[in-house]
């Protein structure tokens, strides 16, 4: 069975304006909420957990929001007038130093704790995949566009390539007992090929604001990453049609 989609949008201007002022005011809103409400004055980065009326109810950090945090605060601080501040820029270098004080593995090897005490002293989880270095690696990638720093923008390539590498492996890299679950096939998953085009795609973005000769070898070996994603994800069609085909 075929599934093709057609969607048809005819809109005045004066329609698209209110829906630009609508999606405005609530980035607006969004924004003010967590700058107003989640900010750690004390130890550094944010407040995972807080609820409707601002307040925390829980103070455990979590790398996946650090993470997306930085990434966010930078795109604010570099596209939006009214958000290019020290105080947007700060909140987001705040959140990057917490994920790389308190919530890297001590060892070198840039795996990254799910979650830590709010001061970063005690971690208290760790996820066998990918998810939290993802974001930290995202975070990177908006923190190099922001500062124009050459130096983040090489750590985050050096993570990318980490990230990749170690899907390619059987989850024993990421902590899984492989001797008592047998080899997991990490790559497999599309939500993890996902990521990476995503980070890859990001990388290829940040290395044009940044002046990066995009003939250069670095640029190459990401664009290869990006490519072996697509195809990979492209794997996945054959589940899909066998969906299809039993609906």
């Amino acid at each position: 069975m075929n599934f093709s989609f057609t969607l048809s949008v005819s809109m005045d201007q004066s329609k698209l304006g209110e829906l630009l002022d609508e999606v405005a005011g609530q980035l607006n809103k969004c924004a003010s909420f967590w700058l107003s409400n989640a900010i750690d004055e004390q130890y550094g980065g944010l407040f995972n957990m807080v609820d409707e009326s601002g307040q925390v109810y829980d103070t455990r950090k979590n790398s996946w929001l650090m993470g997306r945090a930085v990434w966010t605060l930078c795109q604010l601080y570099c596209d939006l007038e009214a958000y290019h501040t020290e105080e947007t820029l700060a909140v987001a270098t705040s959140c990057l130093s917490f994920i790389e004080e308190h919530m890297t593995f001590k060892d070198g090897s840039r795996r990254v704790f799910f979650s830590v005490s709010r001061d970063g002293s005690i971690p208290i989880a760790v996820q066998r995949k990918l998810f939290g270095e993802v974001f930290y690696c995202l975070g990177l990638l908006g923190m190099a566009r922001a500062t124009q720093r050459m130096d983040q923008f090489e750590r985050a390539l050096s993570l990318l390539f980490l990230i990749d590498e170690w899907s390619r492996g059987t989850g024993e890299q990421l902590g899984l007992p492989v001797e008592v679950l047998g080899p997991r096939d990490i790559r497999g998953q599309l939500a993890v090929v996902m990521m990476i085009l995503s980070l890859a795609t990001e990388a290829v973005r940040v290395s044009k604001a940044l002046g990066v000769d995009q003939e250069c070898e670095r640029i190459g070996k990401v664009e290869a990453v990006a490519r072996e994603a697509v195809d990979d994800i492209l794997k996945h069609q054959v589940s899909l049609q066998c969906i299809y085909r039993v609906l």
